[in-house]
């Protein structure tokens, strides 16, 4: 996975240990359609994750810092 969010210039993040099963999934589907929209749309929910639970962090981070 790595090589593939390199590749494209995506932050590189690894799969998350419970989508492990849809990440072979979606890697096997691209395989057998000989496309990368099972892949492409994974590596999308993988770093929507990523991102809201940064932002959910931050805003966190925000709240201690206001209530310091």
């Amino acid at each position: 996975m790595n090589y593939i969010q390199h590749y494209h210039q995506l932050p590189l993040r690894g799969v998350y240990i419970d989508h492990r099963l849809a990440y072979f999934t979606s890697l096997e589907r691209s395989w057998r359609q000989q496309t990368t929209v099972p892949i492409v749309h994974f590596m999308h929910s993988q770093l929507s994750r990523l991102l809201a639970e940064g932002l959910a962090q931050s805003a966190d981070e925000q709240d201690l810092a206001g209530s310091s």
